[in-house]
């Protein structure tokens, strides 16, 4: 099998990836409300889901202006 394999968000779309990156957005709302005054790495989980929304958003931004994956 010559075929090359795809990642999956390969073959997501612009919207898509979007879509996930709100529900990721979401996800840190709800862990943002779960962190512990004093406790900064109760806060690692809300960042972490943060940026991976933020990273969806600029891959789907990037995907929609045309930018192809390497």
């Amino acid at each position: 099998m010559d075929k090359e394999q795809k990642y999956p968000r390969e073959l997501a779309s612009p919207h898509q990836l979007h879509e996930l990156g709100e529900e990721c957005r979401r996800a840190a709302n709800l862990l943002l409300q779960s962190g512990r005054s004093g406790k900064p790495l109760s806060q690692a989980p809300f960042r972490l889901s943060a940026i991976h929304a933020i990273e969806l958003y600029l891959t789907a931004l990037l995907l929609h202006c045309g930018t192809q994956y390497q």
